[in-house]
């Protein structure tokens, strides 16, 4: 969410459920928490733009 303000978050859901915020075509790789290592490492050879990590 970079530097977003949390106020932010209700109209982004909302450009995202009106198909304007194309979130699916942003994140470029979904991870388990314990890959979390190996995200910063894709990020730092600039193989990710955006993770999401996933909580068990």
């Amino acid at each position: 969410m970079g530097s977003c303000v949390p106020r932010d978050i209700p109209r982004f859901i909302d450009m995202y459920q009106a198909g304007i915020l194309p979130v699916d075509k942003l994140h470029t790789h979904t991870l388990q928490l314990e890959e979390i290592n190996a995200g910063f490492d894709q990020l730092a050879q600039a193989q990710a733009v955006r993770q999401i990590i996933e909580f068990p």
